[in-house]
Formats: structure tokens, C-alpha cells, sequence
């Protein structure tokens, strides 16, 4: 029975994942359109950092520091415009969005190829800022897009390929079916997971996966379980084995598995 379940999952895991990968290639409108609510949470956040900046010549000019008063004034003028620069965010935001997200519309183009300069541009001239806020937004909006993409590719090209040489292995490893059961029900965990997460909580979903560290420490995950992978392939599944051992025989297990 737990065979019939390892084999249904790793299955259709490879079908799933290896199709999802070779569609983010077709159409990755579809994966911008699902990753929209966090896209949006990512350039709104963004452009808050980018007006909390703005100005911030005037933190080293010498002759406003002379005049506490004259900084002062500044300072409170700097403060109001910020203020009613991201009162706008939310407007501004959902109209970048509309534009954006029609993919016919030659914009997208444009910011894709200058969006890494853009989003370093500094605002520095307030009576500037206002049109160059949309069009930082606009800037950003792509460079999200881009990355999410591509970090969406990676979790489901690494994932396929793990899953796909798992199931190659129990048709051609049959001494080895426990240890790559054991595996493959670490990999059911995180498909799970990583399933429910996509489907009730997109937002976590992308947050997860655009970041760095929560990205690298699911490829290290993966990176182990690969690992083992090799030590069945190559090493006849002698340390998989002992650790495998050691994981039954520390839940009471009568059952045992063998090298391979």
C-alpha cells in the first residue's frame, strides 16, 4: 500500500512540477498574474524606502547646518511632501498595476530593459519627485516580476528534477525501495506544503521563494536529499542505509533496510 501512495506521488509530482516548469517558460504571464498580491506588497514597500530618501543631501550640506532654524524648515517642508508623496502610493500603484499588467502594452517592454537603472536612480529634486515616483514604481514593478519568475523556475526545476531521478531509482534500485521511500516522504512533506501554501496562501507562497535565505535553505534541502540520491547511485546506499537504520530502530521498527 505505501508503495502504491510513494509511486502515485512521485509520479504525479514529476507531471506536475515538469509541466508547471516547462508553462513558466510558455506563459509567465500566469505566474505575474498569481504572484500579483504580493508583487504589489513588494513595489509599495519599495517606493516607502525610496520617499523616506528622498532629500537626503540635505543631511550633509554644510551651510543648512550652519542655520538650525533654516534646517529645521527644511526638515518639517521635507517631511509634509514625503508624507503626501505616499498618500498617493496606493493610486499611483494600482494605476502602474492596470498598465503592467496588460501584456500588450509596449511599456512593458520599455521598463524591462532599463528597470536596474532606474530603481538605483536616486529622487533627490522635489519638484521632481512626483513623476519620477511613478516611474520608479513602474521600474520596480518589472524587476519583481523578473525575479519572482525566475525564482519560481528554480523551485520547480530543482524540485522536478530530484523528484524525477527519485522515481527512475525505485524502477531501477529495487534493494534500495525503503531508503528511497524514506526520501520521497520527505519530499511529500514539503510538495504538501509547498501545494497548500501556493493554493490558500499565495502571498507566503512568493514571499518564501523571492527570499534569499528562505530560497537557499529549501535548495539545501534539497541538496541533502540529492545527496543520498548519489549514495545510492554510487556508493550502493551504504551510508543512506545506516541512517536509515538508525531512524527505524530508534522508532521501534522491526523492519530494516539493506545496501544495495
Amino acid at each position: 500500500m505505501i508503495q502504491i501512495i510513494i509511486k502515485t506521488f512521485l509520479f504525479l509530482s514529476v507531471l506536475v512540477y515538469g509541466a508547471a516548469f516547462v508553462y513558466s517558460f510558455t506563459a509567465p504571464q500566469t505566474i505575474e498574474k498569481s504572484a500579483r498580491g504580493f508583487i504589489k506588497e513588494q513595489v509599495s514597500k519599495k517606493t516607502h524606502e525610496k520617499i523616506d530618501n528622498i532629500g537626503s543631501k540635505y543631511k550633509d550640506n554644510t551651510l543648512v547646518k550652519l542655520s538650525a532654524k533654516i534646517f529645521k524648515n527644511k526638515k518639517e517642508q521635507l517631511a509634509h511632501y514625503k508624507e503626501s508623496l505616499k498618500l498617493k502610493i496606493d493610486e499611483k500603484l494600482a494605476n502602474v498595476m492596470a498598465k503592467m499588467l496588460d501584456l500588450d502594452c509596449e511599456c512593458r517592454q520599455k521598463y524591462k530593459g532599463i528597470f536596474h537603472n532606474l530603481i538605483t536612480t536616486k529622487i533627490i529634486d522635489l519638484k521632481a519627485a512626483t513623476k519620477k515616483l511613478e516611474t520608479f514604481m513602474t521600474a520596480k514593478y518589472m524587476y519583481v516580476v523578473e525575479n519572482v519568475i525566475k525564482d519560481f523556475r528554480i523551485f520547480l526545476g530543482s524540485s522536478f528534477f530530484v523528484l524525477l531521478l527519485m522515481l527512475i531509482l525505485l524502477y531501477t534500485k529495487p534493494q534500495a525501495t525503503i531508503q528511497i521511500d524514506v526520501l520521497a516522504s520527505m519530499m511529500l512533506v514539503s510538495t504538501v506544503l509547498s501545494s497548500y501554501l501556493y493554493i490558500f496562501k499565495q502571498n507566503w507562497f512568493y514571499t518564501i521563494i523571492y527570499n534569499d535565505f528562505m530560497g537557499y535553505a529549501y535548495l539545501m534541502y534539497l541538496g541533502i536529499i540529492f545527496l543520498f540520491l548519489c549514495d545510492i547511485i554510487f556508493n550502493k546506499a551504504r551510508i543512506t542505509t545506516e541512517i536509515v537504520n538508525a531512524i527505524l530502530s530508534a522508532l521501534g521498527s522491526s523492519v530494516s533496510a539493506v545496501s544495495c
